[in-house]
């Protein structure tokens, strides 16, 4: 059973369309009866034949292909407190970093001194692309551990 509202028309709203001013919600078998002629029908939930197909769309961008993962270690680093230590995973030639992160190995009574402050992509000098990742020691003795920057990294479209 459809839903028919009956909006009742007054003047303009300035705009050249009606102005609402009341609406009653009928069911179809009510509405000859109880729509005046000073109404507008207005009907919805109802469902037309289905329209053509339309055309196809142009082709889209090519995507990522050619996933890589790059992991870069540093050696076993002491960080005195106070300083900071960065590892940079370098992307192959012609490949960006779509994601990245870090690792750190460091004895469990120290971890909480070691804090990452970044993690980002990173365009070198070089023209070289990559993820650096910046540590520091916020103890109040150096630190020894080893820390990674882990790339990742593919063929990006243009």
């Amino acid at each position: 059973m459809s839903v028919v509202t009956c909006v009742r028309k007054q003047s303009s709203s300035g705009f050249g369309l009606p102005r609402k001013v009341s609406e009653v919600e009928l069911t179809q078998e009510e509405v000859a009866h109880e729509c005046a002629r000073s109404h507008t029908q207005i009907s919805w939930n109802e469902t037309g034949p289905p329209g053509a197909d339309g055309a196809d769309g142009a082709d889209g961008a090519d995507g990522v292909s050619g996933y890589f993962v790059r992991k870069q270690a540093s050696s076993y680093t002491d960080i005195q407190p106070g300083f900071s230590f960065r590892v940079d995973a370098i992307c192959p030639i012609g490949k960006k970093p779509i994601g990245g992160g870090h690792e750190f190995l460091f004895p469990p009574s120290i971890t909480d001194l070691i804090h990452v402050y970044k993690s980002s992509p990173q365009d070198f000098d070089d023209g070289l692309n990559g993820w650096r990742v910046e540590f520091k020691n916020y103890g109040q003795g150096p630190v020894s551990g080893l820390v990674s920057a882990i790339a990742i990294c593919a063929n990006v479209g243009p």
